[in-house]
């Protein structure tokens, strides 16, 4: 059978997250082929350690000429994806493997071009659980007290992306963003009028070191007006790319979530 699904790993600058994620692969048992490391970063900027694990145990890894900033990442890694859909990991949260058959099973009935809404665990700061583990008594502990982020737009916690629906959008001279890249990713999909599925089972661990502080608010309602840019950059060139779509016949959502993101 083909495989449904395969995790990409994006990883810029914590390079020992190689090593973190071959150990949770490792103990789970995880076929490496349904791994892609992604790195922003050219190969000589890889450290050997990581470059020796990847290399000996085998794993798919994708470097481009040049640092390109994390959405043109992960667009162009979908040239090396081999399965129907593939999952953003960012390069220091976890994943939680044990519904991850579950997830693929219920994959293998779509067609390939659905947008996949999961349910995710978002971890706040603890002494006793922000950090990256293998320990299974660890991971089942974030699991029991993680919570189900309710954003208004599909963020790269809950959401599997349909791969060719992503590789559409090489096409597109996107501006680079600072925030909002796996909201465009989403949004993509929702306004080229493409089906949405919900699962309701969930397996990655989103880490919120810092929280939704202050700074990171202001950061991000200024940089919304880059995100519109690159909606009317997809119209542009996909004429059924439909902004109304996005809001679902309604203002009142972009409303809400820019509202929530100004202080």
């Amino acid at each position: 059978n083909e495989k449904p699904l395969t995790l990409l790993i994006t990883i810029h600058s914590q390079f020992e997250s190689v090593s973190f994620f071959h150990s949770l692969i490792e103990k789970n048992g995880f076929d490496k082929t349904k791994i892609l490391f992604a790195f922003d970063c050219t190969e000589d900027e890889i450290p050997n350690s990581a470059k020796d694990i990847l290399n000996k145990e085998g794993y798919s890894y994708f470097c481009p000429d040049k640092n390109i900033g994390k959405l043109w990442l992960v667009i162009k890694s979908t040239k090396l994806i081999n399965t129907p859909y593939f999952k953003i990991i960012d390069q220091d949260d976890s994943i939680y493997f044990d519904n991850l058959p579950k997830i693929e099973r219920k994959l293998e009935k779509l067609n390939g071009n659905e947008l996949i809404k999961h349910k995710a665990l978002k971890i706040k700061k603890k002494s006793n659980l922000f950090f990256q583990s293998t320990d299974e008594n660890v991971i089942k502990k974030q699991v029991k007290e993680g919570k189900d982020p309710h954003f208004v737009q599909g963020t790269n916690c809950n959401i599997i992306y349909p791969t060719k629906q992503i590789e559409k959008m090489n096409k597109i001279k996107f501006t680079r963003q600072h925030f909002h890249n796996d909201i465009l990713l989403s949004n993509f999909i929702v306004g080229m009028g493409l089906p949405k599925v919900k699962i309701n089972d969930k397996f990655y661990i989103q880490f919120h070191q810092r929280g939704q502080t202050s700074e990171v608010s202001i950061n991000r309602s200024n940089c919304i007006p880059e995100l519109y840019e690159n909606y009317k950059k997809i119209n542009g060139i996909y004429n059924e790319f439909k902004f109304k779509r996005i809001m679902f016949g309604s203002t009142l959502l972009h409303k809400i979530y820019i509202k929530n993101f100004t202080l």
